[in-house]
């Protein structure tokens, strides 16, 4: 079995991520190769090696040893407060990840570029598409949704999603998010994308 290159793959990372981007709320793949079998460890290193270098600084909230990633990227370890980049594993997700959000930077007005990607571990991407119109869900808008993108309301979507909503309400200050998993697929949400509850439920 082939393994990854965190080296020679990361263009085809930077071209998905684009994409990701580009498309708000859509789930992409790496496409890296169909024999390829990644780990949320890989993820990690593969994100890692396409979107970090000497300048910039990382937080990783979670369970990771970020050696090889630091020997490759000569990244800058900091605080949730002063990192560009901050990496939040799947298994902190619930408890870390509004805490991540209140604490990120946010930009200022002369420099809104200065506020934090946040990238999430997610144990399973797929999960979001599994709603039906109705069912309570959320709903995406905004720059690059076409058509309407619905997302279930599951746990660990509701744990984080009203404080990037709060961090991303006085823009163009705010903060940009990449959803992971470790099957190699990955969603973005630039602080553009409002994501509002559709409550179905009839009392």
């Amino acid at each position: 079995m082939r393994t990854i290159d965190p080296v020679h793959h990361t263009q085809k990372v930077y071209r998905q991520l684009v994409k990701a981007f580009s498309f708000p709320g859509r789930i992409y793949t790496l496409g890296i190769d169909d024999k390829i079998t990644t780990t949320k460890d890989d993820m990690v290193l593969l994100l890692g090696c396409t979107l970090l270098d000497q300048g910039v600084l990382v937080s990783l909230v979670g369970s990771y040893d970020d050696t090889f990633l630091h020997q490759l990227t000569h990244m800058k370890r900091t605080t949730k407060e002063k990192a560009d980049f901050l990496f939040v594993l799947n298994q902190e997700i619930k408890e870390e990840a509004s805490l991540c959000f209140t604490a990120a930077k946010k930009g200022s007005e002369l420099n809104p570029h200065e506020g934090a990607t946040i990238l999430l571990s997610i144990e399973d991407l797929s999960l979001l598409a599994e709603t039906l119109p109705t069912e309570s869900h959320y709903q995406l808008s905004g720059p690059g949704i076409k058509d309407v993108v619905q997302w279930k309301p599951l746990p660990f979507l509701e744990c984080w999603i009203p404080e990037r909503n709060k961090a991303c309400s006085y823009f163009p200050l705010g903060v940009d998010v990449l959803l992971f998993d470790q099957y190699g697929r990955l969603c973005g949400l630039p602080r553009t994308t409002t994501i509002s509850y559709i409550n179905k439920e009839v009392n």
